[in-house]
C-alpha cells in the first residue's frame, strides 16, 4: 500500500518519573521543518497505524506525528510501578512535544486521544491551534464504557491473519463499512508474535485490567464539561451517528460553541475510521478553513 516509504518510524525516550524512562514509538510523515504540525492520537486499544491513510493524504501540507501511547503498538509497556491512565498519557504527550520542541500543534484525537487533547488544551491553552475530536465529547456515557468492557481484555490469540481480520471486523464494526483493503491494513498492525509464537493483540493486557477496575468504581456518566469549557480554539467534532460513546445530545450541545463544527456520519458507530477519502477530506477542509468560519452541523454518509 506504499505506507512504509512515506512514514519514518522513530523512537525516543520519555521520562515518566525519577526512576522510569521508557522508549516510545511514533511515526513521522511529511517534512521535518514544516511548522504546520498535525499530531494524531489513537484510541484505548488502538495504535498509530490507524492514521496511515489520513497521514499519507495530508503529508504534503503537514508534518504529521502519530505516536503509540505507552502499552500500545510498538511503545513500551508500563512497569508494574506505574498505572495506565490519563495522568501518564498526558505526561507522555507533554514530554513528547517538549522533546520535539514543538511550539504549537494541530491535534486530532480518536476517543481516548481526543480526551488527552482536551486535557492538554486546558493545561496549555496556547499549545493547540485546532482540535479534531473523533467521536468523543465532554460527557462519556457509562453504558458506552460498559460496551467497551465487553470486549477489551479478553485473552485472545490467533493462528493466522485471517482470524485476526475476522476478529477485527466483528469487534470494530462501529468503524463503518470499510473495504477489504482497510481491514487487512488494520489486521497487519493489530497483533504481534508472543513467546509461544502465537499472534496476540498489540496492547498490554494490564490496560484492560485497569479499565475494568476504573469502570467498577464508576457509578454514573463521566462529565468533563470543565475541559470543554476551556476550549477557545476551532474544533471539529466528528460523530458516528450510531455511537454509544458520543451521544447526539452531547454532540448537539457542543455544536453550540461558536468555534465548533459538528459532522455526523451515517452508518458509523464508535468511531469513524478516518481511512476513507470523504472522512479524510472533512479533516483536511477543517484544517484549511478560516478561523471563526467553521461553525456548522452536517450529517453525511460514511461512504
Amino acid at each position: 500500500m506504499g505506507f512504509k516509504k512515506h512514514a519514518k518510524n522513530r523512537q525516543l525516550m520519555i521520562q515518566l518519573d525519577a526512576d522510569t524512562q521508557l522508549p516510545m514509538h511514533y511515526q513521522e510523515w511529511g517534512e521535518k521543518d514544516n511548522p504546520e504540525v498535525l499530531l494524531c492520537v489513537h484510541g484505548l486499544t488502538r495504535n498509530s497505524h490507524d492514521f496511515d491513510f489520513l497521514a499519507k493524504q495530508l503529508a504534503k501540507d503537514f508534518r504529521i506525528l502519530c505516536p503509540d501511547i505507552f502499552g500500545r503498538g510498538e511503545s513500551q509497556w508500563l512497569p508494574t510501578s506505574l498505572t495506565y491512565g490519563y495522568p501518564v498519557y498526558l505526561q507522555q504527550m507533554k514530554a513528547f512535544i517538549d522533546k520535539l520542541q514543538l511550539s504549537q500543534v494541530n491535534w486530532l484525537g480518536t476517543s481516548m486521544g481526543g480526551l488527552i487533547g482536551l486535557m492538554l488544551n486546558a493545561e496549555s491553552p496556547k499549545l493547540i491551534k485546532r482540535l479534531v475530536l473523533n467521536d468523543i465529547g465532554y460527557s462519556v456515557p457509562l453504558s458506552g464504557l460498559q460496551q467497551i468492557a465487553a470486549y477489551i481484555g479478553k485473552h485472545m490469540t490467533f493462528a493466522d491473519m485471517n482470524q485476526v481480520e475476522l476478529y477485527l471486523r466483528a469487534t470494530y464494526a462501529g468503524f463503518g463499512n470499510l473495504s477489504d483493503k482497510h481491514w487487512q491494513h488494520l489486521a497487519t498492525y493489530a497483533t504481534f508474535s508472543n513467546q509461544d509464537q502465537q499472534l496476540q493483540l498489540a496492547y498490554d493486557p494490564a490496560i484492560a485490567e485497569q479499565f475494568h477496575k476504573d469502570l467498577a468504581a464508576q457509578s454514573e456518566d463521566i462529565n468533563l464539561a470543565i475541559l470543554w469549557n476551556a476550549v477557545n480554539i476551532p474544533c471539529l467534532l466528528l460523530r458516528g451517528k450510531e455511537s454509544p460513546l458520543l451521544t447526539a445530545g452531547c454532540a448537539a450541545d457542543m455544536a453550540k460553541h461558536s468555534l465548533c463544527s459538528l459532522i455526523e456520519l451515517e452508518d458509523v458507530g464508535h468511531a469513524p475510521s478516518l481511512m476513507k477519502k470523504k472522512q479524510i477530506a472533512m479533516v483536511r477542509d477543517f484544517l484549511f478553513s478560516r478561523v471563526g468560519s467553521t461553525h456548522s452541523q452536517t450529517k453525511v454518509s460514511a461512504h
